[in-house]
């Protein structure tokens, strides 16, 4: 875990280590909450092996401050960043565990509490590994990389007390397979890239209303040059 200054200066702040505490091997990007705490999840370590979320706190101090259990009780394997309610509670995703061993959603208040939110079932989709959206009050959207009617991945949403919907699912040959994380843009709409799929195989760029009606903008084909296997926008 670093720290880079403008000019390019770096300095360590944190180094992971397997001692069955810590966790390791982190993936997903920082978010930085109200405070000025920075939060971060790994892929792995912890007391049971299955990653951890931990925070930096404002003077450098660095934290675990939950590992996941895995199994039914818990989650295993965050790849994605956390995101911050008003009210001071972070929510994610872990690409498995959970009941049914493929994947939850969960809630870690302030006061350490952790909560699992949702398990997947394959329809739902399986699999969340980018993450969550702030869309409302309260309430969030997501992906599964695969699950849904075709085990090409979905978009769901979910609300701070656990209520899920799937929906959308995704078309292998439409709208693409893998869907990675969403962004709300100013006109209120959802923005999206798979990284497979669409009728050109390279994967595709959509648009969907919160609703979870979707209209495919473009589908990629490498042999243009245009490239393919898009991850993530930013408006």
């Amino acid at each position: 875990l670093f720290r880079m200054t403008p000019a390019g200066r770096i300095t360590v702040i944190h180094s992971f280590v397997q001692d069955g505490t810590d966790g390791f091997q982190p993936y997903a990007a920082l978010m930085q909450d109200h405070e000025g705490h920075i939060w971060g999840t790994t892929t792995l370590g912890g007391t049971l092996f299955s990653g951890t979320v931990f925070r930096l706190s404002k003077k450098g101090v660095y934290s675990v401050v939950h590992s996941f259990e895995g199994g039914v009780t818990g989650c295993n394997q965050s790849y994605a960043p956390l995101v911050e309610a008003d009210d001071g509670s972070v929510y994610g995703t872990t690409a498995f565990g959970g009941e049914f061993g493929q994947g939850c959603v969960f809630r870690l208040n302030k006061n350490g509490a952790f909560a699992v939110l949702h398990s997947f079932v394959e329809s739902e989709g399986k699999f969340p590994q980018w993450g969550l959206t702030r869309v409302g009050d309260k309430t969030y959207v997501g992906t599964t990389v695969r699950g849904g009617d075709a085990d090409s991945g979905t978009v769901f949403r979910i609300t701070a007390s656990g209520e899920f919907n799937r929906l959308y699912s995704f078309d292998p040959g439409v709208s693409g397979v893998g869907p990675s994380i969403l962004i709300l843009a100013r006109n209120n709409r959802l923005y999206g890239s798979t990284a497979q799929g669409g009728p050109n195989s390279g994967g595709t760029l959509f648009s969907m209303s919160l609703a979870g009606s979707v209209t495919v903008l473009h589908t990629f084909r490498n042999v243009t040059g245009e490239g393919d296997s898009p991850n993530g926008l930013t408006e």
